[in-house]
Order: C-alpha cells, then structure tokens, then sequence
C-alpha cells in the first residue's frame, strides 16, 4: 500500500509541475500575442525595397486627368496591388464639423463600400503632383469638391495580400492638425490601437511596420481633424502576392504547441 500511494503522490506531483509550467506557457503565449498586436511607427527612410503605388494614373469621370481645382470619385477604385474607397462595411461614417469620422473594427470579411455620392474621394493636381483623399461633409458641387470638404473626408484602402510594412506620404495639413489611422486584419480586426498624428505637414513621410515582421495589415483607414485638408500623395508596402491567409506568428504559434504537448503529458500522468 506505502508503495502505491508513494506512486500515487509522485505522479500527482508530476501532474501539477508540468500543470504550473502550463500555465507558465499560457501566459507567456498571451503576453507574446498581446506584444504581436502592436504597429510601430518607423522611420520612412528605413522602409527600402518596397513597392510603391501613386495616384498619377487617375482620371476625373470625364476621362480627362485632375486639375488644381480636383475632381470627385464615385465607387472603388484598384490602383497596382489595391483597392480604394471611403471606408470598410460595417464600419459607421460620421460627422464632426466638416470632418468624416469612422468607428472601428469593420465587419468580416475586409470589403471596401464607397460613400454618398459626392462625398466618396477625390483627386486633385496642384502641379506638383496627383494626390488622393476623402471628400468630407459638405460634399461636391457639379462633380468638384468644395473647399472646405476636399480632403476633410476618409479614405480607406485594401490590399490584395497582407502586409507588414507601410509607408504613408501625406499632403496639406495644417498646425495644429491631427490624423487617424486604423490598420486591420483581413477579419475586420483592429490591429492594436487607432494611431494619432499631428501636424503631418505636406510631403512628410510616415513609416508603419508590424512587431515581429508579421504580415497581416489587409487594410487600413484614414480620417482627420485638420482645418487644411488632409489627402496623401503616395504608399509603399512590401507583399505583392494574393492573400495566403496565414498571417503567420511563428514564435506563439510555437509555444502553442508545447502547451498542448504538455496538457496531453498532464493528462497522461493523471491516468496512471
């Protein structure tokens, strides 16, 4: 009997040592995912090698190419290796002032839906170049954005594969200006927090890469609060392909498979 209870008692001590260390890669599983979900923003310099997609080949619906004054766009648009629109499904456009807000997360799966006719994006060319952005509250007038709606308004865009670094350069902007970005995952997940800029400035460039190299920014949407207008004049991002759908988390992804080795171990010893 000793003999047995002793085996009894060591197993069970076994049993809760390889518990506790379960446990242990719990936490450090969460605590790794929690650390994955962050975007950090990053030099623009630093962003090298990637691919880049302006706004030069858009055209007003007349067929004719943007002037100074900027014309507005109806619908969806692919530029290169992405979609454009106002904003995600699921998500509610609103109003602040002149300026278009938007709710986070967008609803499964990514889909892009263009806004009120009128007030969906624009381009516009001031000589130095073609950029794009939201057309605000107050809407168009015969198909050209009113001033004080021309870059007011959100813009959202969609990636055919997903992503672990973008580069933003922004046009316009004034001081004292803030901008709100919103990354997700292609299951309508917000990837960390909404990020806030202020004073973007014209022609300054804004890095943004995933902790980790994990490729899983499907998408992203852009609004703001600055009384100059906000558009952008160009992006780069790194993954040219169609969406795999991995999304890929190599280190907890590895850590899950030893807690499940060692949940099957715990179990093992209980039965004996």
């Amino acid at each position: 009997m000793r003999g047995r209870h002793a085996a009894i008692t060591e197993n069970n001590m076994r049993a809760s040592l390889l518990q506790r260390c379960l446990v242990a890669v719990g936490l450090t599983l969460s605590s790794a995912l929690t650390h994955a979900a962050a975007i950090e923003q990053v030099s623009y310099e630093t962003l090298s090698g990637l691919e880049s997609i302006g706004f030069e080949s858009m055209t007003c619906a007349d067929g004719n190419p943007p002037q100074a004054d900027g014309c507005s766009l109806e619908g969806i648009f692919r530029i290169g290796n992405a979609q454009f629109s106002e904003h995600f499904e699921g998500q509610t456009v609103g109003a602040n002032g002149f300026f278009d807000t938007l709710s986070t997360p967008a609803s499964q799966w990514l889909t892009l839906e263009p806004g009120e006719e009128g007030k969906n994006l624009f381009v516009q060319d001031d000589g130095a170049g073609v950029v794009m952005g939201g057309v605000g509250v107050l809407g168009s007038d015969g198909g050209i954005p009113l001033d004080d709606a021309a870059g007011e308004g959100a813009i959202s865009m969609l990636f055919d594969g997903d992503q672990s670094q973008i580069g933003l350069k922004f046009y316009g902007g004034s001081a004292g200006g803030k901008v709100f970005l919103a990354f997700f995952r292609f299951d309508g997940s917000l990837i960390g927090d909404v990020i806030t800029l202020q004073d973007v400035g014209s022609g300054n460039g804004f890095g943004f890469a995933r902790e980790r190299g994990v490729k899983d920014i499907a998408g992203f949407s852009i609004w703001n609060e600055d009384t100059g207008g906000v558009s952008f004049a160009g992006l780069l991002h790194d993954v040219t392909g169609d969406r795999d759908g991995t999304g890929t988390v190599p280190e907890p992804t590895g850590l899950l498979l030893v807690a499940v080795a060692l949940l099957g171990a715990a179990r093992a010893t209980r039965r004996r």
